[in-house]
């Protein structure tokens, strides 16, 4: 077996552990009675609620956690809010309601759940993986492949 081939399972096995190693996604819930909840969201939807009310229920909160606020920028709008190394991240969440997805960049997800789980394994990786990634990137320079061609 060649070098970069075992260098190679070894950056796999590594992206693999630290996915696994990833927080957890779990939910925020909120205990006031909202009656105009939308649809598509439970307890994790916490209505019309500002940035700094936001921060003081993640004040005791573990990596993975994640609520659904209304957006104070656009109206009917949503923002997902995740707890990441004690910081607070708020992304504009949609929502399509024939595909019953949701989603905050090209991805869609049947559950705000799976949505927040691979949220958190792409913060996980980029943060504690970020020299297994950089060694994965400088060795692809893909000339050993049979699609590299010289332009002269």
């Amino acid at each position: 077996m060649s070098d970069k081939v075992q260098e190679f399972r070894i950056w796999q096995t590594k992206l693999y552990n630290l996915q696994r190693e990833a927080p957890k996604p779990h939910v925020v819930p909120c205990t006031r009675n909202l009656p105009n909840r939308p649809p598509q969201y439970g307890i994790e939807y916490h209505g019309s609620i500002s940035r700094q009310e936001t921060e003081r229920l993640f004040e005791k909160a573990s990596d993975g956690a994640y609520l659904i606020r209304d957006s104070q920028r656009a109206a009917d709008a949503y923002t997902l809010v995740i707890w990441f190394d004690k910081t607070v991240k708020n992304y504009m969440l949609h929502y399509d309601p024939v595909l019953k997805q949701h989603y905050v960049g090209e991805n869609r997800f049947d559950t705000i759940e799976l949505l927040v789980a691979d949220g958190l394994i792409h913060f996980y990786v980029e943060t504690r993986g970020a020299d297994v990634l950089q060694k994965i990137a400088s060795a692809n320079t893909y000339r050993s492949t049979p699609f590299y061609k010289v332009s002269l």
